[in-house]
């Protein structure tokens, strides 16, 4: 134990001049925040470039030669899958798309900048506990009217609402059908690959 004049001396020392004793306290707390900022924009940097690897559900990722980096990966012939495929040992080889673009929230200004992955789901490509927790919640529909006639593609969109209403579940669908497009509750707009608009 310290012996109380140590203490008493101590105090004397930081207290007699306030000025100085509050310059060093914020000082020393500013110190303190810039060392976690730093620990916390590390530790960001790192798992937003691992947090794909390590949700990936594969032995081996095969990637074009003349990409450099995942942010701006180069597309390769869908050849080199089936040639993986051939390969002993092998049981599947699944395609994953990948592009950095904007999103903007609807009642948000100003855009973010986010990576979008693109896979089959039904192939598991990526662990996603989110997406297979929930799953059953979801239903996607590529095109769910494109080789019908209009009385058999307005039945089948009713059947969707149905569906939705009544099993509680969320319906993406995707269609260049403009006749269907009433009955959606939120309508995300596509030229080229990207989102232009959200209604």
């Amino acid at each position: 134990m310290w012996p109380a004049t140590h203490t008493l001396l101590a105090c004397r020392n930081l207290t007699p001049n306030k000025h100085r004793l509050a310059v060093s306290v914020v000082g020393a707390l500013g110190t303190v925040l810039m060392m976690c900022m730093q620990v916390g924009f590390r530790n960001a940097l790192l798992d937003g470039q691992t947090v794909l690897i390590e949700r990936l559900r594969t032995d081996l990722v095969v990637l074009s030669k003349q990409t450099r980096t995942l942010a701006s990966p180069t597309a390769f012939s869908r050849r080199c899958l089936s040639q993986a495929l051939a390969v002993a040992g092998v049981v599947a080889a699944q395609p994953l798309y990948s592009a950095m673009t904007t999103w903007k929230k609807p009642h948000e200004h100003g855009a973010h900048a986010i990576r979008v992955l693109a896979a089959d789901p039904t192939a598991a490509v990526l662990l996603l506990p989110e997406l297979e927790r929930d799953c059953e919640t979801l239903v996607l529909a590529d095109e769910p009217t494109a080789a019908l006639d209009k009385d058999a593609g307005c039945e089948v969109v009713t059947l969707l609402q149905q569906l939705a209403t009544e099993e509680q579940v969320a319906i993406v669908l995707v269609t260049h059908d403009n006749r269907i497009l009433d009955v959606a509750d939120r309508i995300v707009y596509m030229v080229d690959g990207r989102s232009s608009r959200m209604s």
